[in-house]
C-alpha cells in the first residue's frame, strides 16, 4: 500500500509535466487531424492522472472530504475536456464540408447550433476544473510543502474562473473578449507540479518511515 501511494505521486508528477507540454503543442503545432485528436485527448487523460497523484501527495498531510471532492471534480473535468476537444476537432475539420447541396443559410444555422454545443462543453469543463482547483488549493493551505501562497493563488484563480464562465454563459469568456484564465490556471498547475517534485523526497520519507 505504501509503495503504490509513492508510485502514484511519481506518476502524477510525470503526468503533470506532460499535461503542460501537451496543451501548447495541441494549440500551436500544425498536425494531421488524427494526431491532433490523440494529443488533445491525452491532455484530459494526463490531467486526470496528475490529479490522482496530487491527491496522494496532499493527503500525506491531511485527508478530507473536500480533497476527495476536488480530485473527483478534476477527474470529471478531464473526462469532459476529452469529449470537448474531440467534438471541436470533428466539427471544425469536417463540419463545414457537409451539406453542400443545401442552402448556405441552413448550413450555417446547423453549424452554429453544433458550435454552441461545443462552446457549452467548454464552459462545463471550466466549471469542474475551477471547482476542483478551489477544493485542492484549499487543502494546500496547511500543507508543509505547498502552503498558503500557492493555496491562496489556486483558490483565487478557481473562483475567478468559475465566476467569469458563469457570467459569460453560454459562450466562454475567451470567445467574448473577456479574460481567459485558462492559461494562468495551467501555469498554476505547473507550479504545483514543480513543488511536488521538490517535495518528493519528503513524501518518500513520510511514506516509508
Amino acid at each position: 500500500m505504501q509503495n503504490i501511494k509513492l508510485k502514484w505521486i511519481k506518476t502524477g508528477i510525470i503526468a503533470g509535466y506532460v499535461t503542460v507540454i501537451v496543451f501548447p503543442a495541441m494549440l500551436f503545432l500544425d498536425l494531421p487531424v488524427g494526431l491532433t485528436a490523440a494529443i488533445a485527448s491525452s491532455f484530459g487523460i494526463f490531467l486526470l492522472i496528475s490529479s490522482i497523484g496530487l491527491y496522494h501527495f496532499i493527503s500525506l498531510n491531511k485527508n478530507s472530504v473536500s480533497l476527495q471532492l476536488g480530485t473527483l471534480f478534476n477527474i470529471i473535468a478531464g473526462s469532459i475536456v476529452v469529449i470537448m476537444f474531440t467534438v471541436q476537432l470533428g466539427l471544425f475539420s469536417e463540419g463545414k464540408t457537409y451539406g453542400n447541396d443545401v442552402p448556405k443559410e441552413i448550413k450555417n444555422y446547423v453549424f452554429d447550433t453544433a458550435n454552441l454545443t461545443q462552446l457549452s462543453l467548454d464552459i462545463a469543463w471550466d466549471i469542474f476544473i475551477s471547482l476542483g482547483t478551489v477544493l485542492l488549493a484549499l487543502n494546500m493551505l496547511s500543507h508543509p510543502k505547498l502552503g498558503k501562497i500557492i493555496g491562496a493563488a489556486g483558490i483565487l484563480l478557481g473562483i475567478s474562473l468559475l465566476v467569469l464562465n458563469l457570467y459569460s454563459f453560454p459562450v466562454p469568456p475567451g470567445e467574448t473578449g473577456s479574460i481567459d484564465l485558462g492559461p494562468f490556471t495551467l501555469l498554476w498547475y505547473l507550479a504545483v507540479t514543480i513543488m511536488n517534485t521538490v517535495g518528493y523526497k519528503w513524501a518518500k520519507e513520510k511514506i516509508l518511515t
